[in-house]
């Protein structure tokens, strides 16, 4: 740089002495014209001196801000991976900086010499201090949003992220908040370390906010139900709704949400974790779910729904007066599926409905269709299966076991054991019915679905 500057002061020495001697100006006129130029080349040269400095102290900063980031990162035990650091200001004896992460949103950091008293924060935060605003491009709102979207979309969510803020952070996970074009919120949780591995669940706003008394700031109340009240148009019922309440979500991540409606009932619809419509549940149905209906006042069309279960799996045959009951989905076929639990006895049974004829299915038999019952114990659907063969002609053994086979387009089959050691027997049920069809020894059915594998049967 002083090799140029020296260049350029003769340069112009050079011009501005030519052109003196052309207009040959008076000797004194030359003494003035001489002090004029070395005071401007001094200057010139003072400048530069400062342009020096002024760079020797930026580049010192950086240095100090690049060599502190690694210090506070190990201090805070924080899984950011440094890709660059930038220095803002010193504060009482207290450096502050802001630190870019390959692995996740950066943050600003105020912190000792040796990275200890350190406060850090969040580039992309609602800011708790006010701090500067972070300037290194990967920090930026337009960067973050960017760099989340990916997220957003690994977790299967629809979102189109427009802004985005960070929770909070732990060695195991981040948490992001972020505001969806469509005016929805969700919040993401990522593991860490971040790779494109990582695994992100997002979860909506209106769950968060029941589950873990978190309130999105990004997005509303108001834009965050409008999906799930617009669901009541799909159901077919007549409904202009008041009000809503987030219940559960299944084991496949859809989520169920009551609705409340003007007209003073309420019903429970279930859509899955994109928000798509799935079905709709009314609150007798829908008992068993969340602790049921809260929006309305459902406790008569619960004893109606009572005493009419009651009717139908008595009429089958089964001799239960249903105290509680659980529906599933209903398969093609059906009205519904229900589980229902019996005051009267400890074993309950699901019961198949469909236009004009119920079937009752005790519990180890429902098993092998898919229905797995919760208001009895599997041992105690023995006595019913002990019942099932005296039905097949089977009548001396008493079943202590109860093995699933399988299913065909004709059959599904069922291995039992007996309590007296003697060989069992597979039963087969025709589908959707609770009596079977027949029952035959294990030495019978070795070519059945690789015979008998209980190991009390395998002693034959």
């Amino acid at each position: 740089m002083r090799s140029l500057f020296v260049a350029l002061v003769a340069a112009f020495l050079a011009v501005s002495f030519t052109t003196v001697l052309a207009q040959s100006p008076p000797p004194a006129a030359n003494n003035g014209l001489q002090k004029a130029i070395e005071a401007r080349a001094k200057q010139m040269e003072d400048a530069a001196k400062g342009v020096r400095r002024a760079v020797e102290a930026e580049a010192k900063l950086k240095a100090e801000a690049a060599a502190l980031a690694p210090k506070v990162i190990a201090a805070q035990s924080h899984p950011c991976v440094m890709s660059e650091a930038a220095p803002v200001a010193t504060v009482g004896g207290r450096m502050l900086i802001e630190v870019a992460c390959s692995n996740m949103l950066g943050f600003q950091s105020m912190s000792a010499a040796d990275g200890s008293r350190a406060d850090l924060q969040a580039c992309i935060t609602n800011f708790s201090v006010p701090l500067p605003p972070c300037k290194l491009p990967s920090n930026s709102e337009a960067a973050a949003a960017a760099s989340i979207q990916a997220l957003a979309t690994r977790a299967g969510s629809d979102c189109q992220v427009q802004k985005v803020i960070e929770i909070g952070t732990t060695a195991q996970a981040s948490l992001y908040e972020v505001s969806c074009t469509n005016g929805v919120g969700e919040v993401l949780q990522a593991s860490l370390p971040r790779t494109n591995d990582s695994r992100v669940i997002s979860q909506t706003c209106l769950r968060i906010a029941s589950t873990a008394n978190y309130k999105c700031t990004l997005s509303t109340e108001e834009a965050n139900a409008r999906p799930i009240r617009a669901l009541a148009a799909k159901t077919g019922q007549a409904c202009t709704v008041n009000a809503h309440r987030y219940v559960g979500a299944t084991t496949s991540g859809a989520e169920i949400y009551e609705l409340g409606c003007s007209e003073g009932k309420s019903f429970m619809v279930q859509a899955d974790p994109k928000g798509n419509y799935q079905r709709m549940m009314t609150c007798v149905q829908a008992s068993g779910i969340g602790g049921g209906c809260t929006l309305s006042d459902a406790k008569a069309e619960l004893a109606n729904a009572l005493a009419g279960y009651t009717n139908l799996v008595k009429a089958a045959g089964f001799d239960c007066t249903v105290a509680k009951f659980a529906s599933f989905p209903a398969k093609e076929g059906l009205t519904e599926a229900v589980e229902v639990g019996c005051s009267n006895r400890t074993e309950s049974g699901i019961a198949l409905i469909a236009a004009g004829k119920t079937e009752v299915l005790n519990c180890a038999r429902a098993r092998v269709e898919g229905y797995s019952c919760s208001y009895s114990k599997p041992e105690d659907a023995y006595k019913l299966m002990t019942e099932n063969l005296k039905q097949a002609g089977k009548t001396t053994c008493e079943v202590n076991g109860v093995r699933s086979m399988g299913a065909g387009s004709r059959a599904v089959y069922i291995e039992v054991s007996c309590a007296d050691g003697d060989p069992g027997f597979v039963m087969s049920y025709p589908p959707g019915v609770g009596k079977p069809a027949e029952a035959i020894s294990c030495g019978q059915a070795t070519g059945l679905g690789g015979g008998c594998q209980m190991p009390a049967n395998k002693k034959t």
